[in-house]
């Protein structure tokens, strides 16, 4: 849910009180919220682009192992699937949020699997699955959310805001100081005030009828008021609906701690006495929603109890009542299978991040009706709509799923490399699909597996790019040398240098270990020739690369379906698909493509070995 501007109330108006310093030690248990700690590493990380993931593994490596080697036991939590309950979009100012790159998430799972740190995902929101498992461990949550302020933590809360990721010294808070400070509040009404804030809303009619209702029945003494405003006043700078807002939180939070007898009712006796004696404010919620007093009374009790006993759930229900397979779920809450699978079973579409190519939805098509074909719903669905973010109107791609081919289901039970065939199947482009050419695609010999899907993956994109008026060349070019540079320049092993070993062509037949063969000081050679550009603004150049970017994500989720056992012989690591290298030619747009070889070459420091694999692997995209 989360209470904008809840972080800045209680952090800049009660930081002397409600928080105590601590300094994490290796007795400690701690539960981390995977989103927060994404959020975080993010903006630490602002000085490079989002396709950065290299950077993004070694910041996120350096602090899960500093929890891994200080505390005791450590577990992250990320996000479910979940429909906003509220719109608090407009209102988050303490939150200097940014659109998470797509792949991030995955990036933290591959360092919390080297390091071996227990992960999983949440049913719906991370927060209350967090909360229980740190009360059922003994442990500390850590995050940046202001729901965390509202729930019962017995060890406490620790933001990760305030945070040294060095020293792992920050700022605890626990609950019952903040009903220190509000003598007579009960966790029963603290977990209201989440509640009632969100079930308002955010904009600023709502809020101010708030404000009128609480300031009509709340007593509050002159000499308080006066110093809340000064406090008001200094910390804000003429936002009329942050001044609204945090006052309302303020008057609220007086407001509830009269309620009476609350240390003798539970929570569903407070919240009808409640919604009796305050009809005008229950009025307020959800009042934009046709909804029955009832069910607006059974939303609050469910509410309220969330933070007061969180918990999980373990199953879902999809729109047609049938459950969602368990193997499907199994994968899902350990981790193993992106949200957007369980997106789809619960609401039948797929959203598509940024401006995504249409065409390269196709490559989902066929797990679609895998998936929905294994629920047996009556009525029968035929169709998925895709949801393009920027697009007004919602667009749908209607597909018969019974033309998409075999029994998919049935490939659950055949070997890996069998199930591995259907994945580099799925990168067949139009263009490619007659029978010779998806034989030398796909069963090519003299391609070793660490670069068929990669290879596959950009000739896919090359056969189906969107047409911009910079030349593609200058995007492909880009890509072999952040590939290179991330799978062979950055492997170098100065323990064991063979440069006297000689391999035969094609180069793209041996594994990319056997190129460890480059001494450190010629790759120091290489390095200082390559561009290290923190971010273009050029519109067409990103999204051609948030194009072979979603590509890569979808390929991830036909491989989590359909490969869901931990295979070593398909592995995708974003770390080593793109880094900010990509940028390398941006500046070279009228340059045609002999000009772009040469330049390619003077990078490579006209190394044999890097040039022949680029002309290897130029000619398997290209031709």
């Amino acid at each position: 849910m989360g209470i904008p501007y809840f972080n800045k109330f209680i952090f800049k108006h009660y930081s002397t009180s409600l928080f105590t310093p601590i300094t994490l030690k290796t007795t400690d248990n701690v539960i981390i919220d995977g989103n927060s700690l994404c959020y975080d590493i993010l903006s630490k990380v602002r000085k490079c682009s989002p396709f950065a993931y290299n950077k993004y593994y070694k910041q996120i490596f350096k602090y899960l192992k500093t929890f891994k080697d200080k505390c005791q036991n450590v577990g992250v939590v990320f996000d479910g699937v979940y429909r906003k309950e509220f719109n608090t979009n407009q209102a988050y100012s303490d939150n200097d949020t940014q659109q998470m790159p797509l792949l991030l998430q995955h990036t933290m799972i591959n360092v919390l699997e080297k390091l071996e740190i227990r992960y999983r995902s949440a049913a719906k929101e991370a927060d209350p699955l967090c909360v229980h498992l740190a009360n059922k461990l003994n442990a500390y949550v850590i995050g940046f959310d202001s729901d965390y302020y509202c729930y019962h933590i017995g060890k406490g809360y620790i933001p990760l805001k305030y945070l040294d990721f060095t020293t792992l010294s920050g700022q605890l808070y626990c609950y019952k100081t903040l009903l220190n400070v509000y003598k007579g509040l009960t966790m029963r009404c603290l977990a209201l005030l989440p509640v009632i804030m969100c079930s308002v809303g955010y904009d600023i009619d709502n809020q101010q009828a708030l404000g009128l209702y609480l300031k009509d029945n709340v007593h509050i003494e002159k000499k308080t008021k006066k110093k809340y405003n000064e406090w008001l006043t200094g910390i804000n700078d003429g936002d009329l609906k942050e001044i609204e807002i945090l006052t309302n939180i303020w008057y609220l939070l007086h407001w509830l701690k009269t309620i009476p007898n609350q240390s003798d009712c539970d929570s569903t006796t407070i919240i009808n006495k409640f919604i009796i004696n305050n009809p005008s404010l229950f009025n307020l919620f959800w009042h934009k929603q046709t909804i029955d007093n009832t069910i607006k009374q059974n939303k609050i009790v469910n509410l309220a109890n969330m933070f007061l006993n969180p918990s999980d759930i373990k199953n879902y229900g999809t729109k047609y009542e049938n459950q969602i397979p368990s193997y499907i779920m199994k994968l899902f809450l350990h981790g193993r299978l992106d949200s957007s699978v369980i997106q789809l079973l619960m609401y039948r579409h797929f959203t598509c991040q940024y401006n995504q190519n249409k065409e390269h939805q196709h490559i989902l098509l066929p797990l679609f009706s895998m998936l929905l074909n294994y629920l047996h719903q009556r009525p029968r669905i035929d169709c998925v709509q895709f949801i393009y973010t920027d697009v007004i109107n919602n667009v749908k791609m209607n597909y018969e799923m019974e033309n998409c081919g075999e029994d998919l289901f049935e490939k659950r039970k055949k070997k890996s490399s069998e199930k591995l065939l259907y994945v580099y199947r799925c990168l067949i482009s139009p263009d490619d699909n007659r029978e010779d050419i998806k034989n030398k695609l796909l069963n090519n010999n003299f391609i070793h597996d660490d670069h068929r899907l990669w290879l596959l993956l950009m000739r896919y994109w090359y056969k189906t790019k969107t047409e911009t008026k910079i030349s593609n060349h200058i995007y492909l070019f880009g890509f072999i040398l952040s590939y290179l540079t991330l799978n062979f320049l950055d492997t170098f092993d100065n323990d064991d240098v063979k440069e006297d070993l000689m391999i035969k062509e094609p180069l793209l037949q041996y594994s990319i270990n056997s190129f460890r063969k480059l001494s450190e000081s010629k790759w120091r050679q290489i390095q200082c020739k390559i561009p290290d550009i923190d971010w273009i603004k050029n519109e067409e150049f990103n999204n051609q690369i948030y194009y072979v970017e979603q590509i890569y994500k979808n390929i991830l989720l036909v491989r989590q379906v359909h490969l869901h056992c931990k295979s070593k012989e398909f592995k995708l690591v974003p770390a080593n698909f793109l880094s900010n290298i990509i940028f390398a030619f941006h500046a070279d747009t009228n340059k045609n493509v002999k000009q772009i070889w040469k330049e390619m070459a003077n990078i490579l420091n006209n190394n044999p070995y890097l040039m022949q694999l680029t002309k290897e692997m130029y000619q398997f995209i290209t031709v």
